[in-house]
């Protein structure tokens, strides 16, 4: 009984040892398999946060773009450690932007194709070039921009410029004290000058194509408490005037003229503004164009009242006393508003210029992708 014994504990005995070394080799079976998913996990996520810090570089590619245009530049960022960024913009390549994401040896390289758009400028009122000067006090809701590169605008210490956004100058001489007053925003000296945008009224001459009324005149002419809707052309030439008195315009103004202005060493048209006087800015074909007359004066008078809404864009404009431009206001001359009064620019913050013909945008771009997938 004692042998028997013994024989049944050294089973026993090698039973626990089978089972302990089974158990062992499961245990480290299992690990193994845990940390291989735990791996396999993590290198998923390393392969996203590279895939999304790559299109984070075609993005900034493309941000790039809208500040400088096409031309090739490179460039990286640690986005946090051990994730870097990269975007690259190859003129002359396609895809031509390139974005470049690692993360912890992951790495993902994604391209897109890139396509200039043209956008309306996001100002109240732009004057590209001359000198513009003010003893009118204007008033400004929005950002406005001048383009005069030896020295600032001429405002009033008397009746200084009252700033609802940034001020935007191209000279870097500074302003006097005192001459803005700013409710918001702030003066910038030495921005980027603006292109003045290029027009085209040719098709307004023509007189065909349009789904609206085209009401036409031609040489100088007076519009006296009528209300007009739709189109109205105005064929001005050298010292000619169109004087609206105490009239509306349910539509678009237009005055052709010649690009580039040929002409105007001759005699420039006058746009003369009497009375009270509205343009309620556009129609189904012009978008929001109120006035487009890039080759004439825009001249008010003391005391007016004069509201118009939309887009408008004249060669320069004089003696804005008593005048309110809803929407955005663009000279290629400057302004001359001297008459000790006050006028005003204001840009709703839900206008959006839409002026499908007769000005081409030459304001800040959008970019448009075209996605290509990894490479």
């Amino acid at each position: 009984m004692d042998r028997s014994r013994r024989d049944e504990h050294g089973v026993i005995l090698v039973v626990v040892l089978i089972l302990a070394v089974t158990f062992s080799a499961l245990s480290v079976a299992l690990l193994s398999t845990a940390e291989m998913s735990l791996r396999v996990q993590g290198n998923g996520q390393d392969l996203e946060r590279a895939e999304r810090a790559a299109r984070s570089g075609v993005e900034w590619a493309a941000a790039i773009v809208k500040s400088g245009g096409i031309a090739d530049v490179s460039r990286r960022a640690e986005l946090t450690p051990g994730v870097v960024v990269a975007a690259q913009v190859r003129s002359a390549q396609t895809p031509n932007l390139l974005g470049g994401g690692s993360a912890y040896g992951a790495v993902v390289r994604v391209g897109a194709d890139a396509t200039v758009e043209a956008a309306p400028f996001p100002h109240a009122l732009l004057s590209f070039s001359d000198k513009s000067t003010f003893t009118d006090e204007m008033t400004v809701v929005g950002s406005a921009y001048f383009g005069e590169t030896s020295s600032p605008p001429a405002f009033s210490a008397a009746r200084p410029a009252q700033m609802g956004g940034d001020l935007e100058l191209v000279t870097t001489a500074a302003l006097a004290a005192g001459r803005v007053v700013h409710k918001s925003g702030a003066t910038l000296y030495g921005v980027t000058a603006l292109t003045t945008p290029p027009w085209n009224t040719l098709p307004f001459t023509l007189g065909v194509g349009w789904t609206v009324p085209v009401t036409t005149y031609t040489g100088t002419t007076t519009v006296s408490g009528k209300t007009l809707s739709g189109i109205v052309v105005v064929n001005l030439l050298l010292g000619q005037t169109l004087t609206l008195d105490n009239c509306t315009i349910t539509g678009t103004l237009v005055v052709p003229c010649l690009y580039p202005p040929l002409t105007e060493l001759l005699g420039v048209p006058t746009i003369q503004v009497n009375g009270s006087v509205q343009v309620r800015g556009g129609t189904a074909d012009t978008g929001n164009l109120a006035i487009l007359a890039p080759g004439c004066t825009l001249v008010g008078i003391r005391n007016g009242n004069a509201v118009i809404e939309g887009v408008t864009y004249v060669r320069e404009a004089k003696t804005l006393d008593g005048t309110t431009f809803r929407g955005q206001l663009m000279t290629r001359l400057g302004i001359t508003s001297s008459s000790a009064g006050a006028f005003r620019v204001e840009r709703p913050d839900t206008f959006v210029p839409s002026v499908p013909v007769g000005i081409t945008w030459t304001g800040a771009s959008g970019v448009r992708l075209t996605w290509r997938g990894r490479q």
